[in-house]
């Protein structure tokens, strides 16, 4: 069976500080949704705080951000989650999941794709994905870089 997977990339970010970002480590959820023309087409919780097998699934990415990290791909399919602040432009969104784990979302996905990072602290980030950054969107696999 193949496993389906996601990659989604937001390259070009507003400017987000490192207060905005919260602290996954330990008190700020992240839920990862996306949306087409007929409405939500997958949600994914990546939960503050938590263990990954035997390491933290956050850790700090120097003083820039955070990082989730679960090889074990549970519970959700959420296999990594990066997060880095920056000025207009610099800050970096990368989400990846794949497996069994990973809500059916029906692939291929119709584009535009808009997807949304929601953080527990009231902080949303939105990228909208069409053919000019579309790496994969096949039954398999959706990668792409945002507009």
């Amino acid at each position: 069976m193949i496993s389906a997977g996601v990659t989604a990339t937001e390259t070009t970010g507003a400017a987000t500080t490192l207060t905005e970002l919260g602290d996954p480590r330990t008190s700020d959820d992240y839920v990862l949704c996306a949306y087409d023309g007929s409405g939500v087409r997958f949600s994914v919780l990546a939960a503050a705080g938590g263990s990954c097998g035997n390491a933290p699934c956050w850790s700090a990415v120097a003083t820039r951000g955070y990082v989730y990290k679960d090889a074990l791909l549970t519970p959700l399919g959420l296999q990594k989650l990066l997060l880095k602040s920056g000025g207009d432009g610099k800050a970096l969104a990368l989400a990846a999941g794949k497996g069994a784990n990973l809500p059916a979302f029906g692939q291929p996905l119709p584009l535009p794709l808009r997807v949304q990072l929601q953080a527990k602290n009231g902080s949303c980030w939105d990228a909208t994905y069409s053919a000019a950054g579309l790496k994969r969107n096949d039954a398999a696999q959706f990668s792409a870089t945002s507009d």
